[in-house]
């Protein structure tokens, strides 16, 4: 959340759609030396301010997000901007020779090799260092034997084809054509790790474990137990939120966000959306920096609800569906805490989303019947200006 905020209010500070949210793995590769840009300029002054390590800037944001929102990584050496001396470059580790069993340094020269196993052969590609494997280059530029299949320039396998074809190893399973694993069988025929549960014959992922028993890579969601993709965070709607604070009250500043799953890599675009592309406000400006409050909403649990009151008021967000006597579609959502907040009952949020999704006409009982809802619950995760301020202090004093 914390970068979130510094990216958008950036792209507000210089009245630009640049920002430098990005979402990476939790332990990025190190290309040498780095610092951890956090850059929020507040109204007063444009200055950057910089974390010394990624591990110190993790701890300040959320638990589920605060790997997810990498704060820009500087690799370039030659970079001071922000004022502070660059630390040392660390020492770049050797590259070992990738013959099997050996641990000599790589030499350059021979491409992965040492100079006692570089390859008498190089591949013909100028500025390729690799072996050259049969007709003079290596496997990524061609070499080696092809796939015997008519069009396929894939490497080619035990049989002469590749593994998309039919070479390499097959089950030895009588009838069965899929690759083979540990044993000499495919997965399907018990072949490769099995999963430790007791009675259990499913394929071994991450832990020891099938997917049905909490194998592989899970969901940094709390209170989700599904698989994790790319990202290590699930496949899932989001909704990105502003609101200013006036009097003691919040209001609503912009709020876009998806129904369809998306990868939450796609933040950054509903973070500036949101903020400044909203058609029922006017772009967020610098002079309402300090009164922002920014919420993230992950929406998962989706349930269908047996009509349009069977769903429970600041605990369920509904997405409604329905068509008019023309045959025209409409759909719109509510967020959980819209109700709560505005302190309406079931008739009134449905009939407001009525609205909302661009019905004009009367609402009688029979329209409301034949809505079809859908509810959902949202983990929900803010951060106020305020808070903003305290993190950054924390940061600087840490640096």
């Amino acid at each position: 959340m914390f970068q979130l905020t510094d990216s958008l209010l950036r792209g507000v500070m210089h009245h630009r759609p640049q920002f430098p949210l990005e979402l990476c793995h939790p332990d990025p590769p190190v290309f040498g030396p780095r610092k951890l840009a956090l850059t929020f300029p507040t109204p007063e002054s444009d200055t950057t301010s910089v974390a010394s390590t990624p591990s110190e800037a993790s701890t300040v944001c959320s638990p589920v997000l605060r790997q997810r929102m990498s704060l820009s990584f500087i690799t370039n050496p030659s970079s001071n901007e922000s004022g502070l001396e660059d630390e040392q470059a660390p020492p770049q580790a050797d590259v070992m020779c990738s013959k099997k069993n050996c641990y000599r340094t790589a030499n350059s020269l021979f491409g992965a090799f040492c100079e006692f196993h570089k390859p008498s052969r190089l591949c013909k590609v100028p500025q390729c260092r690799k072996c050259a494997k049969t007709g003079g280059f290596c496997i990524s530029h061609g070499g080696g034997r092809r796939c015997r299949n008519e069009g396929c320039i894939k490497s080619a396998k035990e049989g002469g084809y590749c593994i998309a074809h039919g070479g390499g190893k097959r089950c030895r399973e009588e009838g069965c054509s899929k690759s083979a694993l540990a044993g000499g069988l495919c997965s399907a025929h018990g072949g490769g790790k099995r999963c430790s549960a007791p009675y259990c014959a499913k394929t071994a992922l991450k832990g020891g474990l099938c997917i049905a028993h909490g194998g592989g890579r899970r969901c940094e969601v709390t209170g989700c137990a599904k698989s994790a993709v790319g990202g290590h965070l699930s496949i899932r709607p989001l909704f990105v939120t502003w609101e200013i604070e006036k009097q003691g009250a919040t209001h609503l500043r912009g709020c876009i966000g998806t129904l369809a799953p998306t990868r939450l890599r796609n933040l950054r675009d509903f973070t500036f959306k949101s903020a400044l592309r909203d058609h029922r406000f006017d772009p967020i400006g610098p002079q309402e920096i300090q009164h922002l409050h920014c919420s993230v909403s992950l929406l998962i649990d989706y349930e269908d609800a047996d009509g349009y009151d069977d769903w429970e008021i600041g605990t369920h967000g509904i997405i409604i569906e329905f068509k008019d006597s023309r045959g025209s579609s409409y759909n719109a959502t509510y967020l959980p805490q819209v109700a709560r907040e505005q302190g309406w009952d079931h008739i009134e949020t449905v009939t407001s989303l009525m609205r909302k999704a661009g019905y004009r006409r009367s609402v009688s009982e029979d329209m409301l019947s034949s809505v079809k809802v859908t509810r959902y619950r949202s983990s929900i995760h803010k951060l106020t200006y305020q808070q903003y301020l305290s993190v950054k202090q924390e940061i600087l004093v840490r640096a």
